[in-house]
Order: structure tokens, then C-alpha cells, then sequence
């Protein structure tokens, strides 16, 4: 089972908001995803979703992101590495949050970042 750590549809990988629509059978983590949404509002979070193979992480964080969305936050979910240093993998976080800024608010941040503005 996949699990949301505190610290869609028939094609996960689509990144159609209606395809997020499609979630089912998930009742239990949704109710988790939409408590920890909630307590954003107080204090910024951050997640990890946890998992084997084909258990349905990608399909989780579509409906999570699509959640956030509903509730007027912006979501990313990078994929860090084991293997990469916590410096590599900051980094990775940092791209995906400055690009998910972007598309939702037609800014350039993460250009100017790699810019060094």
C-alpha cells in the first residue's frame, strides 16, 4: 500500500486535471491528503509518498496535486535520488517548485534563478 509520510486515472502519468477526476479507491489516503492540505494554511509541509512498484504513487501525487490546486496552492513533486547528494537533490526540489511557480503565475523565476538574479 502506498503511504503519505509527514516529514488518477487509468494513466497516472498523464498530467490532465481531469484525468484526476478519474481517482478512485483511494479513500483512506485522500482523507490524509486533504487533512494535510488543510494544515498548510497554518504552517508550510512538505511530504513524502512511499511505495512499490505499480502501487499507485504517481496516481496519488496527480490527485494530491490536483487537490492543492482546488485549494489554491501550488504543488511539485520532484524525484529525488538516493544516490545523488542532499545538495544535488535540493536542488532538483528547488527547479520543480520555481517551474510549478511559473506555470501557475506566468512568472520567469526559475530563469532568473539560474541566472543568479
Amino acid at each position: 500500500m502506498t503511504s503519505i509520510a509527514n516529514g488518477n486515472d487509468s494513466n497516472p502519468f498523464s498530467s490532465d486535471p481531469v484525468a484526476a477526476s478519474l481517482f478512485a479507491g483511494r479513500e483512506r489516503e485522500l482523507i490524509l491528503v486533504r487533512q494535510w492540505l488543510s494544515a498548510i494554511e497554518s504552517q508550510p509541509q512538505h511530504a513524502c509518498v512511499v511505495g512499490r512498484q505499480g502501487e499507485g504513487k504517481t496516481s496519488l501525487l496527480q490527485k494530491t496535486k490536483s487537490e492543492a490546486a482546488t485549494n489554491g496552492l501550488i504543488a511539485c513533486s520532484p524525484r529525488i535520488d538516493a544516490k545523488r547528494t542532499p545538495e544535488q537533490n535540493l536542488h532538483t526540489i528547488v527547479e520543480a517548485l520555481l517551474d510549478a511557480i511559473d506555470r501557475e503565475c506566468g512568472t520567469k523565476l526559475r530563469q532568473d534563478w539560474k541566472s543568479g538574479k
